[in-house]
């Protein structure tokens, strides 16, 4: 039976963790150099990486919307467009 209020379940501790890793994954992507020019530097796993970062934000800017903290779900979604 799937519950329509999930975002009423979600663990105050698994909201932390999941924006410490949103953050972190940013901050990853904001450093990191993806040129294809080295080709010693080229990682094979962006996509993958870019995927989860993508799920996580959506996730996490929708519980913050849920719990009607609008100004970080606009701001990771503001993040997630500028990638």
């Amino acid at each position: 039976m799937k519950k329509h209020d999930y975002y009423l379940y979600v663990h105050p501790s698994g909201v932390e963790a999941m924006t410490e890793c949103f953050e972190a994954m940013n901050g990853a992507f904001i450093s990191g150099d993806f040129s294809a020019l080295d080709h010693n530097k080229i990682d094979y796993e962006l996509e993958k990486k870019m995927n989860v970062f993508t799920n996580i934000s959506m996730q996490l800017a929708r519980i913050y919307e849920y719990k009607q903290q609008n100004t970080e779900a606009v701001r990771i979604c503001d993040i997630l467009l500028t990638k």
